[in-house]
């Protein structure tokens, strides 16, 4: 039963004007007032005003909402062709208020046919397809292959990783960009030097401008951090020493003063354990420095002023000179690791751009790029736009708050002759588009939610000089959520610094169309990471027990109060409904440890969850127990896999059996020790071990994990570990080893290999309820609803430095540069006319997350 809504009448109005086909529209529409509602609402009517299908380009933000706007779009008006004349002259005149006729109602009728009958029917696609369609369209246009195809993401990590190895290791063989390798293994650590490249190619928007201009980006940092005197860390080093303003003979004054105890770590004691004559210039450093490489509070202390002023404001004058010192070999280290990260990733990407222009290939980058490209030729595009403007009369555009810049691009240029010349007046144009600054969470993807009111402007006055009617227009009220929730959030917003992070000028307010009294937002006190140091540092003589983490702690505690609301039939909403696992949506910012945590403890407390929304097939423990599998069937003396395959689901030894097989074996393998065991467990594992081993022959790889997980009933064993979750996984795991079989040699062991050279995930869809407790980040739930939503993580903030990650700078003249910010924290600021792009709006979004989270939650 659909609760009763007590709707404004200038929301009521507003909704009838966004619909309005007649106008341009540029709507701000608060979290659950009817986004989706009235993007319907338009479409019908620009159908019911004569628009052509084919002619209404609908432009939204993912393929679930695309999905989602056709199914409404297209049952609407099948229900149109089938209903009684006053069921229909009813639905019809409560769109636009206007009377029906039997011209309009005829037409109604006949639009769900008309549709089906359109090539390609109702064009509600995501920009990227529609860029793909046009792009199939116009390929010697685009200078893009005629037969392209785009890259899906696990491919795309696949070929990346291919290439950035490939890259690495002929470097490190001393082949080309031997010297840029070098100095990144001298200066980074393995992980490091991965984590850094893999998150510089992950944008490869920005990435793209800096690689343009190489050069200038080089010299563009050095200007920034100040080295343009062409300096090194090493030339740096030689002055730290050789310009040393304390030599041997004011150290042994100085120990004269306060002379040294045998251990301790005041200044004489560091100056009494160094060679005064020919000091290394570590432990010259340590001295004079602390460990962040400043001068220590009141150094050097009253009792050298006391005794020799003059040495001791040069002691101090040495220590300002190293410090100082110290920030320039900070910077110029700097330098060196973006340097070299700038050539590799470089080499990476053109060996990745090799290998997709020798496919066919293009990513979802390309697609808006090359698009954009082609609309920027004064003559391809003209022409090119010429052929689209005479298809399409209507745009519309979901979540326009979240479209970056460069789809931005594409938009203007579809629209540019909406409002000029004679398309103008001869045919009905409209512009309509919808968006919230406030919910604005994509800056990973390239959104800029200040685009949406400057776009919104410029469309304006286009449509105003060409005197078209055009509004903008606001949607607050919200359908969704009681009042309780939306105080709490209004409460929040009203804090000056969170008003100007969410965009906003004046205070927020949100008003509800549910009279239902209700909503509450309930605060949990944080849990503490218990502290697991030693205070003695001793090696315990008995068992210690084990304190959980913060994490795990905090999923049982969600676990089992999602489990007691079940188990006493707690009810919730103003209706009084009883509380089920399907009415649970909680929300974390990442898939991080607390995320799976809280799986865990679901699946532990009998909770019913579909699991993970994104899970790692290749990562995943229970593809990897079947890897694991295959490596001691393959080879029955890897003691070590062994062990740890027999405490995975697939059986059933405990630590105590599997204890007992491996303590004090002598020269005898598990596997040996295994068929001599009187363990009823390990007597079961032989036999089944035996009996796969055999199948090695002949099995191919498909066949032989189906019959593993099937025939031997290994899928409902992992069921009882993992959950549900784990049919997709394995889904698509069968479907690699089938795709193995294809190849020129497939083989169980070249599939083995394969995998563990793959990066594969599977992106999960849980818009639907049904399947449980749901668990999603916050941005895979965005435009998602559920009764309770549990904020998981909500007192986590974001880090004042992206540490390890790369930083993009831009400069208005004459290009832009990469640095790598492991010591950026030296020079975030700065004179010269320098932004960076990743830290700007960091703690803004921030806010736009948490606050934008109330979409999700309707009490």
């Amino acid at each position: 039963m659909k609760p009763v809504l007590n709707i404004p009448d200038k929301t009521a109005a507003n909704q009838r004007r966004a619909a309005d086909p007649n106008w341009s529209i540029w709507v701000a529409a608060n979290a659950g007032s009817g986004k989706t509602h009235v993007l319907t609402q338009r479409v019908l009517r620009l159908l019911l005003s004569g628009a052509a299908p084919q002619s209404i380009l609908c432009l939204t933000y993912t393929k679930a909402a695309a999905a989602e706007m056709r199914r409404r779009v297209s049952a609407l008006l099948a229900k149109w062709a089938v209903m009684t004349p006053d069921a229909l002259d009813k639905e019809l005149g409560a769109l636009d208020d206007q009377p029906v006729d039997d011209k309009k109602r005829a037409l109604a009728r006949t639009l769900f046919a008309h549709a089906l009958e359109t090539p390609g029917g109702l064009k509600i696609v995501t920009i990227h397809a529609f860029c793909e369609s046009v792009l199939h369209r116009f390929p010697l246009e685009a200078k893009v292959p005629f037969d392209f195809s785009v890259i899906e993401d696990d491919e795309q990590a696949q070929m990346v990783l291919e290439a950035r190895e490939t890259v690495l290791a002929d470097g490190l063989a001393g082949g080309e960009h031997a010297e840029a390798v070098a100095r990144l293994f001298d200066l980074l650590s393995d992980d490091q030097i991965g984590k850094a490249i893999m998150a510089a190619l992950a944008d490869g928007r920005k990435l793209r401008a800096v690689l343009a201009n190489r050069a200038q980006a080089k010299a563009n940092l050095r200007r920034l951090v100040g080295l343009e005197n062409g300096l090194d860390a090493s030339a740096i080093e030689i002055r730290m020493l050789n310009d040393r303003l304390i030599g041997a003979t004011h150290i042994a004054r100085l120990l004269e003063i306060c002379p040294p105890k045998r251990t301790g770590t005041a200044f004489e004691e560091k100056l009494a354990r160094l060679d005064a004559r020919a000091p290394r210039l570590g432990d010259w450093l340590k001295a004079f420095l602390t460990a962040k490489g400043e001068v220590p509070a009141k150094f050097p202390k009253k009792a050298f002023f006391d005794a020799d002023p003059e040495l001791a404001a040069l002691v101090a004058a040495e220590a300002e000179r190293l410090a100082d010192l110290a920030v320039q070999r900070n910077s110029a280290q700097l330098v060196e690791r973006s340097d070299a990260l700038l050539d590799v990733t470089g080499a990476i990407s053109d060996r990745f751009e090799k290998r997709k222009r020798a496919g066919s290939l293009l990513d979802f980058d390309d697609l808006i790029e090359k698009l954009a490209d082609l609309f920027a030729d004064k003559a391809l595009g003209a022409w090119v736009q010429y052929k689209l403007d005479a298809g399409i009369t209507h745009i519309l555009v979901d979540e326009s708050q979240d479209t970056n810049p460069r789809q931005w691009r594409v938009i203007e240029a579809i629209a540019r002759e909406f409002f000029t010349g004679d398309s103008a007046v001869e045919r009905s144009r409209s512009v309509f588009a919808v968006g919230d600054q406030k919910q604005s969470i994509y800056s990973f993807q390239g959104a800029d939610p200040t685009q949406f009111g400057s776009i919104g402007l410029a469309f304006e006055k286009r449509a105003i000089d060409a005197k078209r009617p055009f509004q903008p227009l606001p949607l607050e009220t919200s359908f969704r959520t009681l009042t309780g929730v939306l105080e709490a959030v209004d409460r929040v917003a009203a804090r000056p610094d969170i008003q100007a992070a969410l965009l906003a000028t004046d205070i927020i307010k949100h008003n509800t169309a549910r009279p239902d009294e209700g909503g509450m937002v309930t605060l949990w006190p944080p849990v503490h990471q218990p502290n697991e140091s030693d205070a003695d540092n001793e090696w315990p003589l008995e068992p210690q027990g084990t304190e959980k983490t913060a994490p795990r702690q905090l999923a049982e505690r969600i676990a089992g109060q999602i489990k007691c609301w079940i188990d006493t039939r707690r009810t919730h909403g103003p209706r009084g409904q009883v509380v089920t696992a399907n009415d649970v949506l909680i929300l974390v910012q990442a898939r991080n440890v607390l995320f799976h945590e809280i799986i865990r403890a679901l699946i532990k407390a009998d909770l019913p969850t579909p699991g993970a929304d994104r899970l790692a097939v290749t990562g995943h423990i229970g593809v990897l127990d079947l890897l694991a599998l295959c490596d001691v069937l393959l080879n029955p003396a890897d003691d070590l896999q062994l062990a740890a395959l027999l405490r995975s689901p697939l059986f059933d030894v405990s630590e105590d059996d599997l204890l007992a097989l491996a303590h004090d074996r002598g020269n005898n393998t598990i596997w040996q020790r295994l068929a001599d065991s009187n363990l009823a467990s390990a007597r079961d594992a032989a036999e089944r071990l035996q009996r796969w081993r055999s199948q090695l022959d002949y099995e191919r790889p498909y066949e032989f994990f189906a019959a593993v997980l099937y025939a031997d009933n290994g899928l409902k064993r992992f069921h009882a570990r993992f959950g549900s979750e784990i049919d997709d996984v394995f889904a698509e795991f069968l479907t690699l080893a089938l795709e193995h079989e294809q190849t020129d040699q497939p083989s169980l062991q070249g599939f083995v290999t394969a995998m563990r050279t793959r990066q594969i995930s599977i992106k999960r869809d849980l818009a639907e309820t049904g399947a449980g407790v749901r668990v999603m980040t916050v941005h895979g739930a965005k435009g998602l609803e559920a009764p309770i939503v549990i904020l998981a993580d909500a007192t986590s903030t974001p880090s004042p430095q992206k540490l390890g990650n790369p930083v993009y700078l831009v400069e208005e003249s004459p290009g832009p540069m990469l640095i790598h910010a492991s010591s950026v924290g030296h020079h975030t600021e700065h004179t010269l006319p320098f932004r960076t792009l990743d830290e700007d709006n960091q703690k803004a979004e921030y806010w736009r997350k948490a606050l934008c989270r109330h979409d999700e939650g309707q009490g």
